[in-house]
């Protein structure tokens, strides 16, 4: 074995000797080649030449009584041979020694945006990309400016609110101060909303300020609005939710719709989002969220209880009042009523959305035939629906009930009396005729 080796070893040794050679050749080859399509190559410089220079540092501006002073500090470059200043609204130019740290502008017209950029020239002829800067000229006076109108305060949650105006005419309106309670904030002139926190209870107070610091009158209201009113209804197979959102109300550009695990975002344009009651088994559980989006931020979210709003269901255990013997089936998910018994009441608060004429489809089960309720809106009678036998007390079946109720617009109460027990009911879906 250790012949072997031994032998193996030199074997290896004299392999290497063959192969250094063979790769010597061979990179030889290789540089002659790329010498003989060699070409030449110029340097780069130490500067690339191309390379703009640095904008001017620290610009400001000071308006005046139709005129605007320019100040800024020098760029870090020592090359700057002059500086561009132009007046972007009526391109009026001013070139200036490189070492100039401040210009002005006259002639301007008071109270209009005037728009600035100012660029660094280097040895080179090159332009610095420019640094810009705007100011609104302006004379004093001693008048105080007209005041905002249409003021309305619409409550976003317990601790903030939305205000929303229309500026006066003033002509040297600078700002609007917004307050809310012990809170303050100040916009520009030319916004006509805000948000704010504080306390809402306290409302809203807004003053116009102009240039020479006089402030107008303080205009005041309460902040009890709603951005949008949800309302909605069904059809037995899928839910509507609708959204009016307040015509006052300009900055909401998209509505989020959530329920369950779904989350959809739709234009502020659509008006109306459907659902299908199948997606829905918990929505009496579980309210539709409304959320208001601007500029992709949730601004506020509002709740939609499906259970509210006729034409629609009235999910029978999602009553606001009972009186008699009654149970709620289905655990957690409140699938349904039974155990009732005879001239048990339940009692639902509803918005009706249009006054009319009703029809009822009640949805019972009971192992046998006939029972018989009734329908009151408002305490006032107004028909009475019989069901018949399903077979089971699972088996829940619709049956047409009263029809021609009439029903008047508004925030009502319905009332359920049940005049025969031993029934299990789902629902009550009312349809408009």
């Amino acid at each position: 074995m250790q012949f072997t080796i031994l032998k193996n070893k030199n074997l290896s040794s004299r392999m290497k000797f063959i192969f250094l050679p063979l790769s010597y050749f061979f990179l030889m080859a290789l540089l002659s080649g790329c010498k003989e399509n060699e070409f030449p190559v110029s340097p780069l410089p130490e500067t690339f030449e191309m390379i703009p220079p640095s904008d001017v540092s620290l610009l400001t501006a000071s308006p005046g009584d139709a005129k605007v002073s320019l100040k800024w500090g020098p760029p870090p470059e020592t090359d700057i041979v002059a500086i561009h200043v132009k007046n972007l609204n009526n391109n009026q130019e001013k070139k200036l020694d490189g070492s100039a740290g401040d210009v002005e502008f006259t002639a301007l017209t008071n109270f209009e945006t005037q728009n600035f950029v100012v660029k660094t020239e280097n040895s080179k002829g090159l332009l610095s990309y420019g640094a810009k800067i705007a100011s609104i000229p302006f004379s004093t006076d001693a008048v105080k400016p007209a005041t905002v109108t249409d003021l309305m305060g619409f409550k976003l949650n317990e601790t903030s609110a939305l205000a929303t105006w229309t500026n006066p005419a003033d002509a040297d309106l600078a700002q609007i101060v917004v307050t809310l309670g012990n809170e303050s904030v100040t916009v520009g002139r030319e916004s006509t909303y805000s948000i704010i926190n504080g306390n809402v209870s306290l409302g809203l107070k807004v003053t116009a300020v102009d240039f020479s610091g006089n402030r107008s009158e303080i205009v005041e209201t309460a902040v009890d609005k709603d951005m949008v009113k949800i309302s909605g209804s069904d059809d037995g197979v899928d839910e509507t939710v609708e959204m009016a959102l307040d015509p006052s109300v300009s900055i909401i550009d998209q509505y989020r719709i959530s329920y369950g695990d779904v989350q959809d975002v739709i234009p502020i344009t659509q008006s109306s989002y459907s659902i299908p009651l199948s997606a829905l088994r918990l929505i009496w559980l579980n309210p539709v969220k409304v959320g208001l989006i601007s500029g992709g931020q949730l601004v506020t979210e509002y709740n939609y209880a499906a259970h509210n709003d006729i034409p629609g269901t009235i999910r029978a255990a999602f009553y606001d009042k009972s009186e008699g013997s009654i149970n709620i089936e289905g655990g957690d998910n409140k699938t349904n009523i039974g155990s009732l018994s005879d001239g048990t009441t339940t009692w639902y608060n509803v918005n009706i959305k249009e006054t009319g004429l009703y029809s009822v489809i009640a949805y019972e089960a009971r192992p046998n035939p006939s029972a018989r309720y009734e329908v009151y809106l408002d305490d006032v009678l107004r028909g009475t629906g019989e069901v018949g036998g399903t077979g089971g007390w699972s088996n829940f079946e619709p049956f047409p009930g009263p029809t021609d109720l009439e029903f008047e617009a508004g925030l009502h109460v319905i009332k359920i009396v049940f005049l025969n027990g031993g029934a299990n009911y789902e629902k009550f879906l009312f349809t408009k005729n």
